[in-house]
């Protein structure tokens, strides 16, 4: 090989890589599979250890209030252990329970949810495996309220109490106790009743669910208040593998034919408060008939876009009917743009999309025109350059630690280097967002992580960067230089959900967080796989807390960014007041963990 011919494989070897990084930031971010340190990290069961350590060791408010010291007594017997790790070896694979396979297998799935799934499953699998066969002595020690609950409960993510459950912690009640209880507990399968149908077909579908409601005790349907102006109807079942037995048969096929038909969807709690919450609060201020271009910079897989469409069908409808009793010229649809990075991704969101039948084919209706752009969020750039939006949704990559109810992915693979490892990115993409933002408009900045530093750290960063340059471009103007910004000025609006059940339980945003890292060790060997050495785990992995930057970079901390600490005041600096952001813990509500900030251009 030559030495050109060299340096331009290794030159596309470096593209190819920024491009699959590009792509998933998230895989980029999280520990390689294969490597002899995360095959360890996983088969130790590390992952579970480091995520309790991490939450329990943060700040009040994140998790839970209140925690005690026994819901640190980490019970890791070789007894235990071995009898533990001689029960996954025994067991044999089985499916993941899902709603798919509650009937044929794949029935009412897209053809980008089947491949979803074929490339899921068998890493689920053995998650699975692992988890169901410490499940049975979990539940036969478990002593807690939360065992008599339903018949219908099962356990998953069996390790989180085998490793850290104790007599004590059995009839512990404290906040973080019921923060661990409820992650071991399957998420509620919770769909949503489409706005966009006929009223006939919505209250005959409407009648059907309060059937199966008042039939069947451990679902619950949920209503809108009198005083909301929200269609927003929410349809729960406990559990996905209860639709697998007989006697929810009916029920099962009810939910098949409205997913299948659109006049169902499926979306999980926290996903449906961004839009919740930018609805309200653009009702509050009686300023959503002005909204004309909204963008969802990272749309895919696409059920907050779906909310978008409907959403604004209905403003656009208010809009028409205005325009029936005052003379005004024809308006016309609100354009919304999904945007995604990743390619294959957008092309699932545009199945999706179709599949709904809220839209043509060409992604119109007379309300509402949805166009799509394959951009790297970061660096969005509308093609007509000057295009501001009323409505910009920033759901970006995170790690994903408020899924471990449904994503049986996360906690075998956790440890605190995935947060620090967007953080950056995260940074990007909420500040580029706020240059787009028109004044007047809303970025409602989510995630679906408990994590401070891909939260609160996030905000504080963003808000910081984008008002010292309004800042710096106001003092350019007033002295005749060129402005970036002109006088834009930026501000944190309180999130709030009237409209759901869960709001009076909704937590605010943090004002003070810890840092922490963690480095699996170079001496991992083979040996390490025997079964012999669990004596050894705590030695090959630990947290690092640092209180401060400085700190951290003291210690050669790789990656640590000043933005990932609370933000620090100077004299005369008003305090960013992030306890108006939202976070949603899964004992509150029986959810997932979830977090919404809200910011608005004001000028």
């Amino acid at each position: 090989m030559t030495l050109a011919s060299s340096s331009s494989s290794s030159k596309s070897s470096k593209k190819q890589k920024r491009s699959q990084t590009t792509l998933n930031p998230l895989a980029a971010a999280r520990p390689k599979s294969k490597s002899l340190e995360s095959i360890w990290h996983v088969k130790s069961g590390y992952g579970y250890q480091l995520f309790v350590d991490y939450y329990y060791h943060q700040a009040p408010g994140i998790v839970s209030e209140a925690k005690c010291q026994c819901c640190v007594t980490f019970s890791r017997s070789d007894d235990g252990r071995a009898e533990a790790d001689k029960a996954i070896k025994t067991t044999k694979p089985s499916a993941v329970s899902t709603f798919a396979s509650s009937t044929a297998p794949g029935k009412g799935l897209s053809r980008a949810s089947m491949r979803r799934k074929k490339r899921k499953g068998e890493a689920i699998d053995q998650v699975e495996v692992e988890n169901k066969a410490t499940a049975a002595d979990v539940e036969n020690d478990e002593q807690t309220n939360v065992a008599s609950e339903a018949s219908t409960s099962r356990t998953i993510n069996a390790r989180l109490l085998q490793y850290y459950q104790t007599a004590a912690t059995s009839n512990c009640t404290c906040g973080f106790a019921a923060f661990i209880r409820t992650l071991t507990r399957p998420l509620p399968v919770t769909f949503r009743v489409r706005t966009h149908q006929l009223p006939t077909v919505r209250n005959q579908l409407l009648k059907q669910l309060q059937q199966s409601a008042n039939t069947n005790a451990n679902v619950s349907l949920t209503l809108p208040t009198t005083m909301s102006t929200s269609k927003l109807i929410l349809f729960s079942v406990p559990d996905a593998s209860l639709l697998k037995k007989p006697q929810y048969a009916p029920l099962a096929e009810l939910l098949q034919q409205g997913t299948t038909n659109g006049t169902l969807a499926r979306q999980e709690t926290g996903s449906l408060l961004p839009v919740l919450a930018v609805r309200n609060y653009l009702e509050q201020q009686q300023s959503r008939q002005n909204i004309r271009r909204v963008l969802d910079l990272c749309s895919a897989p696409g059920s907050k876009t779906l909310q978008l469409v409907e959403w604004m069908t209905e403003i656009h409808e208010q809009q028409q009917q205005q325009q029936n009793h005052e003379p005004q010229p024809t308006i016309k649809p609100i354009v919304i743009r999904a945007n995604d990075v990743n390619p294959r991704r957008l092309e699932e969101l545009q199945d999706a999309i179709l599949r709904s039948g809220v839209l043509s084919a060409r992604g119109v209706n007379a309300a509402v025109k949805l166009k799509y752009t394959n951009q790297d969020a970061s660096r969005y750039i509308d093609a007509k350059k000057k295009v501001f939006y009323d409505i910009i949704l920033v759901d970006v990559p995170c790690s994903g630690d408020g899924t471990v109810r449904k994503d049986a992915r996360v906690l075998p693979y956790w440890t605190p280097r995935t947060a620090l490892g967007l953080h950056a990115l995260q940074v990007k993409i909420l500040t580029r967002s706020l240059h787009l933002l028109a004044v007047g408009g809303v970025a409602v900045y989510s995630t679906c992580s408990l994590n401070p530093v891909e939260n609160e750290a996030v905000v504080a960063a963003a808000m910081g960067i984008i008002n010292r340059r309004a800042n710096e471009s106001e003092i350019k103007s007033k002295g005749g230089g060129a402005g970036l910004a002109g006088d834009a000025k930026y501000r944190l609006v309180n999130v709030c959900v009237p409209e759901v059940i869960l709001s009076e339980k909704c937590r605010r945003g943090i004002l003070s967080w810890k840092v922490a890292d963690y480095v699996a060790s170079a001496n991992v060997s083979s040996s390490d796989f025997d079964g012999d050495s669990d004596d050894q785990d705590t030695e090959k992995a630990s947290l690092t807390w640092y209180e401060t930057h400085d700190q951290a970079r003291a210690a050669e901390m790789g990656g640590a960014l000043p933005s990932m600490w609370p933000p620090a005041r100077s004299d005369g600096d008003e305090p960013i007041p992030l306890d108006a952001c939202l976070r949603l813990w899964p004992q509150d509500c029986d959810t997932g963990g979830f977090f919404v900030a809200m910011i608005e251009r004001v000028k």
